[in-house]
């Protein structure tokens, strides 16, 4: 007999947080349901999230799953959204943008930024900095 495991996707209000529990075609539906739960304002005001983690590039508990889910909300409300976040290794898709050099505990360290673009349809999305 099977056994259903897991939570019921009705009562989940991160969609990040999906991607540990559901296959596309059922995220995608919930999103279609679901409506945003606050009205945006200060829609002029860009938002920034840094964070250690970003899920699903990085992720070894919640707050993967928080950044992630700031930046797919925050972006889908219509704010112009950019997520930044370590480059712990080489993520498909992305593009070297630049580097520069900067100084740590007394030497010189470079560092390299790469991007990629998250389309959330509607003329929304999210730019991801690595």
């Amino acid at each position: 007999r099977g056994e259903h495991r897991g939570v019921s996707l009705q009562h989940i209000a991160s969609f990040s947080a999906l991607t540990e529990m559901a296959d596309v075609a059922t995220k995608d539906e919930v999103r279609q349901r679901r409506k945003a739960e606050y009205a945006p304002f200060n829609l002029d005001v860009p938002i920034v999230i840094v964070s250690s983690e970003m899920a699903p590039y990085s992720k070894s508990g919640g707050l993967g799953l928080v950044a992630a889910s700031y930046s797919y909300e925050f972006a889908r409300n219509g704010h112009r959204t950019m997520a930044v976040s370590p480059k712990y290794q080489h993520y498909e898709g992305l593009t070297y943008i630049g580097e520069t050099r900067v100084r740590l505990a007394g030497q010189d360290q470079l560092v390299k930024y790469w991007h990629i673009y998250k389309d959330l349809g509607d003329g929304k999305g999210c730019d991801y900095i690595f």
